[in-house]
């Protein structure tokens, strides 16, 4: 139990908190998690596994597995805080990061009603992290709103309101690993929705030198998901990685229609126990 709980401290929560942008897993999140019995038990079952060295693809494969399925399991944790117990205003904020990125690897659409509100500050440019996280996460969410495979009564059509998003993205970065993922799981989702097809192992061959070109961002974007899925700073960041390449290779991105993956998240996350059988 204690191993639990120092691996929790030092590993999880801090990588958590970095990826989604609170506090809420290092100061609220262990007492949850010490309340959730089905999470507890994975947590101390994979305490024990991670305790042998693997030497073996297998087993390494085996290794990520157990330990995404327990990285989503800790990330929804907000999800199981009883309406009474709501007051933290950090616990909206998280839930809706968590749906945000749940619906960007799985490639399918949110809805309205789980948008975060539009910043007060948004449309202005700040290399203050802190100040640029409530836009940052507004724009990834919306990006996973548009629906780009259907007409829209919107001034702006699809397309445009997608490459909006990416570009208040990429100038909310901030030198920040976890925003770099997020953004470039996006920019997989949105070039390679529309290759018919693409999926995680195809070789893609640019039409020219041009950085801009659709071809060449998904080559960037997929390569660098790849190496944080191996040198990601923090297990969340590595696991997560995995999820977004696990969704590709399952659901191939294109070519863009109504794309509703309900493989979503991975089988490692959404519950696979036949590794631990």
């Amino acid at each position: 139990m204690q191993a639990m709980k120092e691996m929790y401290r030092r590993d999880y929560a801090p990588g958590l908190d970095r990826f989604l942008e609170t506090s809420w897993f290092s100061t609220a999140g262990e007492a949850l998690l010490l309340s959730s019995r089905e999470t507890m038990d994975h947590f101390l079952y994979c305490v024990d596994q991670f305790r042998r060295q693997p030497s073996t693809q297998q087993e390494f494969a085996l290794y990520a597995s157990l330990e995404a399925r327990l990285v989503w399991s800790l990330a929804v944790l907000p999800r199981t805080v009883v309406a009474e117990d709501a007051g933290d205003p950090r616990i909206p904020e998280v839930k809706g990061r968590l749906i945000t990125v749940e619906h960007l690897i799985r490639g399918d659409f949110n809805t309205e009603h789980d948008l975060p509100p539009v910043p007060a500050n948004v449309g202005a440019v700040s290399e203050d992290p802190r100040i640029s996280t409530p836009e940052f996460w507004y724009h990834l969410a919306h990006f996973t709103s548009v629906r780009d495979d259907v007409s829209s009564a919107e001034p702006k059509s699809p397309l445009e309101l997608v490459e909006a998003d990416l570009s208040a993205l990429r100038s909310q970065l901030c030198m920040q690993e976890q925003r770099d993922v997020l953004y470039s799981i996006a920019i997989a989702r949105h070039y390679g929705g529309r290759m018919d097809p693409f999926y995680e192992n195809k070789i893609l061959v640019p039409s020219s030198d041009n950085p801009a070109d659709p071809t060449n961002k998904l080559v960037v974007a997929q390569g660098f998901v790849a190496q944080e899925e191996n040198a990601g700073t923090t297990q969340v960041v590595q696991r997560l990685c995995g999820m977004a390449r696990r969704s590709w290779s399952k659901c191939y991105l294109g070519p863009r229609r109504d794309v509703s993956k309900t493989e979503a998240v991975s089988a490692d996350a959404q519950g696979q126990t036949k590794a631990e059988q």
